[in-house]
């Protein structure tokens, strides 16, 4: 379902929640056609095809993971951008539970996301023994 301009940090919401419910029609209505996703420093990920294989596979290495936005912002300048800063709870199969900061960059085309920026360094997630606080 595309979302108004005045709307698209509903949208954002929306998005993460579909994500973290795993509920993937609703993500699959949010991408646009021609979507393109740069998690980290991996490279782009180009079209909803291959963006919804990616939202379906879970990391085996994860029991659950959960996003917990913090604030979601549209610039001035750009109508069409959307910007969230969150912290991304990994809860792994061992028991372990570690959080992360995350900022993603949504830009949204017709309504739906159509290019996806993330910023996050999951090593502490994925280390053998991960960092105190």
């Amino acid at each position: 379902m595309p979302y108004p301009t005045s709307n698209l940090k509903q949208a954002v919401r929306a998005y993460f929640v579909g994500i973290d419910d795993q509920d993937l029609d609703a993500v699959d209505a949010l991408v646009h056609q021609d979507i393109v996703m740069i998690f980290a420093n991996a490279e782009p990920s180009v079209g909803k095809q291959i963006f919804m294989a990616n939202a379906k596979v879970r990391n085996p290495a994860f029991a659950r993971i959960r996003h917990d936005l913090i604030e979601v912002w549209q610039p001035d300048d750009d109508a069409n951008v959307v910007i969230a800063t969150m912290t991304v709870t990994y809860e792994r199969l061992d028991g372990i539970v570690v959080a992360v900061p995350c900022c993603g960059i949504f830009e949204f085309d017709g309504g739906q996301i159509r290019r996806y920026r993330v910023f996050i360094d999951r090593a502490p997630a994925v280390a053998t023994t991960p960092a105190q606080a």
